[in-house]
């Protein structure tokens, strides 16, 4: 009898975890939810279109340029939602005098392909040469990462030249995080995205801003300071009350601000 009850245990969880294997990407990937959805509009400066990346996929884009402003923001958004998700962050960044290039990783605001690591690094390479190409200096280009977009901005950050990195609720890597949602599960070795930022981030090198609020659910604050410890940023930010979509008030303003005085 208990040898038929550990056998009907062994069966279920192993088919569990072939549906965690082949639908992983669903559990990490939500491109149609929109939690954080306000009334506000996007600035009226703000320019729609596509980038097609190597591929041939289109990438949904918005760009805001001020010949003005020294810096631009090449934003990578996180895991979910749509570029109007962002809106209150973009016209944040241009109050402040910033720049900004926005776009949607394959698979997400109705560009076509579906996301993987290794095609949004892709995807974000694109970006980067798309602003390239329109005269933008390496040196005049920020990038900020926004929970899962933390991962992107510390890959390009490695591999390209910039003037600086952002990183909004950042994490250590998929991997740690898969774990405490799974932990029946060997997380290492079936995860196919990993998005390794602790692996990584000795071989940061650009000035970087790190923030991250006390009361995030998603991406415990204790990830940021693990990589504090690792590399010790130019500034952060860490406020008692901001979630995991942190507070864009004039508190968080003034420290993008105050990181963006460091690097002129």
């Amino acid at each position: 009898m208990l040898l038929k009850i550990l056998t009907f245990i062994f069966s279920i969880y192993l088919l569990a975890l072939i549906f965690l294997i082949i639908f992983q990407r669903n559990f990490l990937y939500f491109p149609t939810e929109n939690n954080y959805l306000t009334s506000e509009k996007i600035n009226n400066e703000n320019l729609e279109f596509y980038i097609t990346n190597d591929e041939g996929h289109k990438l949904k884009s918005w760009f805001y340029y001020n010949e003005r402003n020294k810096f631009t923001i090449l934003f990578f958004h996180g895991n979910a939602g749509q570029l109007e998700n962002r809106i209150y962050k973009l016209n944040s960044f241009k109050d402040i005098g910033l720049n900004y290039l926005i776009f949607s990783y394959r698979g997400f605001n109705s560009s076509d392909g579906s996301p993987t690591e290794k095609g949004i690094y892709s995807d974000a390479e694109s970006a980067y040469l798309w602003l390239l190409s329109k005269g933008i200096p390496e040196n005049n280009i920020i990038f900020y990462g926004e929970s899962l977009g933390t991962g992107v901005g510390v890959e390009m950050a490695i591999n390209n030249d910039s003037a600086g990195l952002i990183l909004e609720s950042p994490f250590t890597s998929i991997t740690e995080l898969g774990k405490k949602k799974f932990p029946v599960f060997p997380i290492s070795l079936i995860l196919k995205d990993r998005f390794d930022n602790e692996s990584k981030f000795p071989m940061l090198s650009t000035p970087f801003l790190i923030m991250h609020g006390e009361k995030d659910r998603i991406v415990p604050q204790d990830m940021s300071f693990r990589l504090i410890q690792i590399k010790e940023p130019s500034i952060t930010y860490f406020p008692e009350n901001d979630n995991h979509m942190m507070e864009f008030d004039e508190n968080l303003k003034f420290k993008i601000t105050q990181f963006i005085q460091q690097l002129k």
